[in-house]
């Protein structure tokens, strides 16, 4: 596993690349100012374009994602996109803890049946946690995807971004509908992660202080 990674401070901007026998991804990450984001997704895997551009829009990030493999297989594809993307996630979270953040975050979002409610805790402790599933979230298969790889995709992320995540689908019989609102969520948690407290300057959610 290789990672070559850049970090642009005066643009703020987080490019991430991951390079393996299987898959080369890269994901580039910056704050976006105005109410046109920037979503440029390219997995191979439609319904994962839509929900990573779902999770950028309401984290309130631009984000351009490329993923190339000689031998597509969703499963590869979707665990790894998600580790790449977390680990770009996680690259601003340490650029931001110098500022002071809070480093968690809680939402509950909704759309047509479906509401589900997402925690995210950065603290170096990856695990990713369905503490309820809603019939939407049962059915295998959501649009040209499996609903195992959108969970391999979600324990990636966790993976890559060091994170603790707790997913309660409270609600949800349409699978689209189910997976989206856990991504909207997401996407929220991951905003209201990043508001500024000065008071953690250098510091994670956590008593001990730091990720080692």
């Amino acid at each position: 596993m290789e990672y070559g990674i850049k970090i642009d401070k005066k643009n703020d901007t987080v490019t991430v690349e991951r390079t393996t026998k299987e898959s080369k991804i890269s994901v580039k990450i910056w704050e976006r100012n105005d109410s046109k984001p920037i979503l440029k997704v390219n997995t191979g895997i439609n319904f994962l374009n839509h929900m990573i551009e779902t999770l950028a829009f309401r984290s309130e990030f631009n984000i351009e994602v490329d993923v190339r493999t000689e031998n597509f297989l969703k499963h590869v594809v979707a665990e790894d996109t998600g580790i790449v993307l977390g680990t770009t996630f996680f690259k601003i979270f340490e650029e931001k803890t110098k500022e002071g953040i809070r480093g968690n975050g809680f939402f509950s979002a909704v759309i047509d049946e479906a509401q589900s409610m997402v925690s995210i805790s950065v603290e170096g402790r990856p695990n990713l946690y369905f503490d309820k599933i809603s019939d939407g979230l049962k059915l295998s298969n959501v649009e040209d995807m499996c609903s195992a790889d959108l969970k391999n995709f979600l324990t990636g992320f966790a993976l890559g971004m060091k994170a603790t995540l707790h997913i309660n689908s409270e609600f949800g019989e349409d699978p689209h509908h189910a997976w989206e609102s856990v991504f909207r969520a997401l996407g929220e948690a991951i905003k209201e992660m990043f508001v500024g407290d000065e008071k953690r300057k250098n510091l994670i959610t956590g008593v001990k202080g730091t990720i080692e």
